[in-house]
């Protein structure tokens, strides 16, 4: 993940706890001093939630969009292994389509670790050793 997406998400992670917690606030000073100022930002932090909210199933359909273009990389890396006896040492050669998809190979070339990023926050890796994802489901 490059820097600027490290600090955009830090950035919009303390920028939320910050709406959180002033939210919090003024809704206990509302209740105390029984005033009415709790509803701006309460608005605010719904707006903000339900937004998340729905963006959510897109998110879900880039996600299975990059599984569905790993699983067809890695059966065309296992007819590659079939064919020359190990896996190939790049995929920037052959396949330009998969450039958010990052592929380490070992030493000998007899395994591979497929990963990419979720959202941000989370990566789903795929190892050739054990055929299994690990990560987010």
């Amino acid at each position: 993940m490059a820097k600027t997406e490290v600090f955009l998400t830090i950035m919009l992670g303390f920028i939320w706890i910050s709406l959180i917690l002033m939210t919090l606030i003024i809704g206990v000073t509302d209740l105390i001093y029984k005033k009415r100022n709790f509803r701006i930002p309460s608005k605010i932090l719904l707006i903000l939630t339900l937004a998340f909210i729905i963006s959510l199933p897109i998110r879900k359909n880039d996600w299975d969009t990059k599984r569905k273009k790993c699983e067809v990389l890695i059966s065309h890396l296992e007819n590659i292994r079939i064919k020359e006896g190990r896996y190939p040492p790049s995929i920037a050669k052959r396949l330009l389509k998969y450039d958010e998809i990052q592929y380490s190979i070992d030493s000998l070339g007899q395994s591979y670790i497929l990963s990419y990023s979720i959202d941000g926050w989370h990566r789903e890796q795929y190892s050739s050793k054990t055929k299994e994802w690990l990560g987010y489901e």
